[in-house]
């Protein structure tokens, strides 16, 4: 499993929560940008992103770049927290509209 943020503080801390959980095995954190991930291409069978589309301007190079590291059928997960109007969000991945509403 592989984890990145950008900000050092941020991976600094996951490392150091990862390994009190006793994980430090398992988990790789680095410090990279979503929009050029540092992993070969088909890398990965699932993507997970929480709380972080939101805060990235260019949509169609994270998908490009999601795409890009996922194996053929790969599945990308994203979860957002946001507060406004009752509508949800169009994301666009691979020019297919992508909108999924879960109701708690």
């Amino acid at each position: 499993m592989a984890a990145i943020d950008l900000t050092p503080n941020f991976v600094e801390v996951a490392r150091i929560l990862t390994a009190r959980c006793g994980l430090a095995d398992r988990v790789e954190i680095r410090e990279a940008n979503a929009l050029a991930l540092p992993f070969q291409n088909g890398t990965f069978d699932h993507v997970w992103s929480y709380a972080v589309t939101m805060n990235i301007v260019d949509k169609e190079g994270l998908a490009r770049e999601v795409a890009r590291v996922l194996k053929p059928g790969g599945h990308f997960l994203c979860n957002e927290i946001e507060q406004g109007r009752a509508e949800a969000r169009l994301f666009r991945c691979l020019g297919r509209p992508m909108r999924r509403r879960v109701s708690l």
